[in-house]
């Protein structure tokens, strides 16, 4: 099963050092990640089939970056054939979402035009309990993506790490 990225709304920002950012996600995450055309309207997906990342190249790079991390998350989160099988389509796309916001917001990227619509419309007739019981796996991997990023870009010293951010789910 493929974990796609669908959303009408383009992040069309430049992204300070996008260049060592993209490759420091391709750095941590424990599959290939590569650009290709994706034709599905996808922006891009998980394979755990394949064990890989497709990003839909050409992106502007705030997209690109988004798009990454969102997939590095189902990567992390949803690699377990069992934890697949348990999970619905919904939660784990407010999983990879979720994660997705808050890494981006650590980068000093504003993907709330994108993230908050997205993770709305597929958590939609959710219960509260649901939602929070994807808080803590949304926690723990929104600060491991973090920290290993946080390793990765500060041996470059990248101005946009001067301001970080605590981040603390509230729910």
């Amino acid at each position: 099963l493929a974990h796609c990225c669908h959303s009408v709304v383009i992040l069309k920002s430049s992204v300070d050092d996008f260049e060592k950012i993209r490759s420091a996600v391709e750095d941590i995450a424990a599959c290939p990640i590569t650009f290709e055309e994706i034709h599905s309207g996808a922006k891009g997906y998980y394979s755990l089939i394949e064990n890989r990342i497709v990003i839909k190249k050409d992106m502007p790079e705030a997209q690109t970056v988004k798009t990454m991390v969102h997939e590095l998350a189902h990567s992390i989160m949803h690699c377990d054939t069992e934890i697949n099988k348990q999970l619905g389509r919904n939660e784990k796309e407010v999983q990879a979402e979720s994660v997705a916001y808050i890494v981006s917001s650590y980068l000093g990227l504003d993907t709330s035009e994108y993230s908050f619509g997205y993770i709305g419309s597929w958590s939609k007739g959710k219960e509260i309990t649901e939602l929070k019981e994807s808080a803590k796996i949304i926690k723990d991997t929104s600060k491991d993506i973090i920290d290993s990023l946080s390793v990765k870009l500060e041996l470059v010293e990248l101005p946009v790490l001067e301001n970080k951010t605590e981040f603390k789910m509230v729910m």
